[in-house]
């Protein structure tokens, strides 16, 4: 950890404010992608995407969103979730008394899990149709405090689940798949490319 952040100091000193800006998703999933290109081992990128789980192309579109995040990538997000009790990667929080999961019982459960110690994992098939994508994300805002939320809000009149936050990506490949891991990172705000900024305010 002490070597990531004396790089990432080094990085923010030496960051060239160079923004490349990737096209909009269609349909379910508006998005914007943004990379700032280091002189060190890794680099910073920011997403912000609106993705509808129940949209019938909201799985393929989400999992383009996360082969676009590559390794050793400080990534920051902020990702409005919705119609999350169709995906399969909510499968953890099981059946409401018998009764089906509904998207606020997964909002409310998320928002409470994320700020217990350890957080809780997403894991499993960004689109259920690519078996050769995976994805294991934490979510926890005390170690990725000062900057991670995971919230209710209200979007379209729909609550929805909205996490924000900077991640380390890592991609472990296997035979049959890419395993691409997001760990939460807490980032000081004096590192933080001044570009960067905007996404924190």
């Amino acid at each position: 950890m002490m070597d990531l952040r004396s790089s990432m100091c080094k990085a923010s000193r030496r960051v060239a404010i160079a923004m490349s800006m990737a096209a909009a998703l269609p349909l379910s999933i508006a998005a914007k992608a943004e990379s700032v290109p280091e002189t060190v081992d890794f680099a910073w990128s920011a997403q912000t995407a609106v993705i509808d789980f129940a949209s019938p192309n909201g799985g393929r579109q989400f999992g383009e969103m996360v082969e676009r995040a590559h390794e050793k990538t400080i990534l920051y997000l902020d990702w409005t979730m919705m119609g999350t009790a169709g995906s399969g990667l909510f499968d953890w929080i099981g059946a409401d008394n018998g009764n089906p999961v509904s998207d606020e019982v997964v909002c409310k459960r998320a928002e409470r899990d994320a700020s217990r110690e350890g957080g809780f994992v997403i894991s499993g098939k960004p689109d259920p149709d690519n078996n050769h994508l995976l994805l294991e994300m934490t979510l926890d805002t005390t170690r990725g405090a000062p900057f991670t939320r995971v919230r209710c809000e209200y979007a379209n009149a729909r609550q929805v689940l909205r996490v924000r936050g900077f991640f380390y990506v890592t991609n472990i490949g296997t035979a049959t798949a890419h395993n691409v891991e997001f760990q939460p990172i807490s980032i000081p705000a004096h590192v933080v490319p001044e570009s960067f900024l905007k996404h924190l305010r």
